[in-house]
């Protein structure tokens, strides 16, 4: 029975990779199982019906050979393949866990949007992850991530330990 639900979760969510790049890199990273372990069938379901994708490509540019029919007004999450050396497979799970949160609200804007999708992390795991993966975005990229937005979303995800 648990072995058909991962099944189905893994089925579900590489139809939403953009590519076989993309899946064989996350699951080089460990990065897939534990997004498999982290979503209920019903997350990947819901996933599928708001028309979320992911790709991994590697910055500043790359080409990439698209296997899915995109539809218009879908939701695609990027992730730099050249992050993968910078976080470990826990924070990088996290941040696709918050994009993720992001895609399902996409009418939450501004600090409840971030606040939302932070949740959506914490509520399978992921706490410890999206802090850590802050921290080190501040340190690493200070400019665009030395922000207030930041600094909030790191204290209340602290105060929420205590």
């Amino acid at each position: 029975m648990i072995e058909t639900k991962v099944k189905l979760k893994l089925d579900i969510i590489k139809k939403q990779m953009i590519n076989e790049y993309s899946f064989t890199q996350l699951a080089k990273k460990g990065i897939m199982k534990l997004l498999i372990d982290s979503l209920s069938i019903e997350d990947c379901n819901l996933i599928q019906a708001n028309a979320v994708y992911f790709f991994v490509s590697l910055s500043p540019a790359s080409q990439l050979k698209v296997r899915v029919l995109v539809p218009i007004d879908s939701n695609l999450i990027f992730i730099d393949g050249n992050c993968f050396d910078e976080f470990s497979e826990f924070e990088l799970t996290s941040i696709l866990l918050h994009e993720i949160g992001h895609s399902l609200n996409p009418d939450l804007k501004s600090e409840k949007g971030e606040f939302n999708a932070d949740d959506y992390a914490v509520k399978r795991g992921y706490k410890k992850s999206i802090i850590s993966s802050l921290l080190k975005c501040i340190e690493k990229w200070p400019r665009q991530f030395d922000k207030k937005i930041h600094h909030s979303r790191i204290l209340r995800l602290q105060e929420d330990e205590s």
